[in-house]
């Protein structure tokens, strides 16, 4: 898996262009369109390899980059939980450890369907707030469910229902490259998120400790807590984007 990674990473370095100007699908017209609607639309400006620090400044003083922060932070305590403890946490459901195993085969599939579907309906519909906050109320079903089911079928399905909860950091990433202006703080503001993924994807697996095997109530709940929580937070930063100039 770490080879294909690492394949797919060279392809994304020499075919996929990395701003308007280079880009090798697009004619001279389309280019200049593009540019135009960048630059005079959107203001978020073309890429500048010029580092500058009162772009630093004003993106540690913008409430945004925080609350983006804690977006990532809450949306993604599921991923490191279940990312790590997926196979755990299926056994505990009475399958057997090969079972287990095949089980979380569909789940590559299946993130890859939720992020199509999200990703196509923004495009379509434009309204990134309440799709991304929709991605939540699966999540919220499938954490209920995993607390008070005795089914193994029904936890199943539900341990599935949580992969939506934890597919909103692609809209997170989009929602930061859509709505940061100047290079540099978009670098950062980027690295940010990153970083608090990271720092989610820690936090989910301490969440299941032995004292608590082999229901995992306590992690359960956190899951359940920080996925409710998403969703104001989302619709927070929708409205204060729409309404803060």
């Amino acid at each position: 898996m770490g080879l294909i990674t690492v394949v797919f990473g060279l392809v994304v370095v020499f075919a996929l262009p990395d701003n308007v100007h280079t880009c090798w699908f697009l004619n001279e017209d389309e280019k200049l369109y593009i540019l135009e609607n960048v630059v005079r639309v959107n203001q978020t400006g073309t890429k500048n390899t010029k580092f500058k620090k009162e772009q630093v400044c004003e993106l540690i003083k913008d409430k945004y980059t925080w609350l983006f922060v804690l977006i990532t932070l809450c949306s993604q305590i599921v991923t490191g939980a279940i990312g790590t403890f997926g196979v755990t946490i299926t056994l505990t459901f009475g399958f057997n450890n090969y079972q287990s195993a095949l089980l979380q085969m569909p789940i590559g599939a299946l993130v890859v369907i939720i992020i199509f579907i999200t990703t196509q309906l923004v495009a379509k519909f434009g309204n990134h707030t309440l799709f991304m906050a929709s991605m939540f109320f699966p999540s919220i079903i499938g954490a209920i469910v995993l607390i008070i089911s005795p089914s193994k079928v029904g936890n199943l399905l539900a341990l599935y229902l949580l992969y939506s909860g934890s597919s909103s950091i692609t809209l997170i990433y989009a929602w930061i490259g859509a709505n940061t202006a100047g290079s540099s703080k978009k670098f950062l503001r980027s690295s940010m998120v990153m970083i608090s993924f990271s720092i989610a994807c820690i936090i989910g697996p301490q969440l299941f400790q032995a004292y608590s095997a082999p229901a995992y109530h306590p992690a359960k709940i956190v899951i359940l807590i920080t996925q409710c929580l998403s969703i104001p937070i989302t619709l927070f930063i929708g409205i204060y984007g729409s309404y803060r100039y």
